[in-house]
């Protein structure tokens, strides 16, 4: 398994009751951290096994993230648990531009490497093998709407289109 967790998460072994809001929090807060080996991965939605996630390709004008059918190599790195993520191609990194505003939701970005924490991730375990979620800000985790086939920041609320796979080129 590329993934390893402490302990077995939280959210495997509760579930929620009448206040489900309460109930991921709690989950979010207290389910630890997952650690993946720095190196090159593939990153796709738990739910669509055709996409990978991908930054604009160069050229376009755009910064905002994309799903693309090509396999599109990410490389991660970490430190103390918070994980850069870097698109091989472009050699930008995965941002949430808005973080600064208290923002909870919104459009995830790639650009040039600023130090900051708009572009810190921390990999939530998500209880399956090779499986996380990934988180930013408080509360907040990268998702894939379904839908729209497009990537997005939202408030975490553990579903299976915020959990992502992540797999060895």
């Amino acid at each position: 398994a590329l993934l390893s967790f402490a302990v077995p998460p939280l959210c495997t072994m509760l579930q929620p009751t009448g206040d489900t809001e309460a109930f991921h929090q709690y989950v979010q807060m207290h389910t630890p951290d997952t650690s993946i080996p720095d190196g090159e991965y593939l990153i796709q939605p738990y739910e669509d096994s055709d996409t990978w996630l991908s930054d604009i390709p160069s050229g376009r004008e755009s910064n905002d993230i994309t799903l693309s059918a090509d396999q599109k190599p990410v490389l991660l790195s970490s430190y103390m648990n918070v994980y850069r993520i870097r698109f091989s191609q472009s050699q930008r990194f995965l941002e949430f531009p808005i973080l600064y505003n208290g923002a909870k939701s919104g459009a995830v970005q790639s650009r040039e490497r600023d130090n900051t924490d708009i572009q810190e991730w921390r990999l939530l375990s998500a209880g399956e093998e090779n499986c996380a979620f990934l988180m930013i800000g408080e509360n907040c985790a990268l998702t894939y709407d379904t839908a729209s086939r497009t990537v997005q920041i939202t408030q975490f609320t553990g579903a299976d289109n915020q959990k992502w796979r992540f797999t060895i080129p």
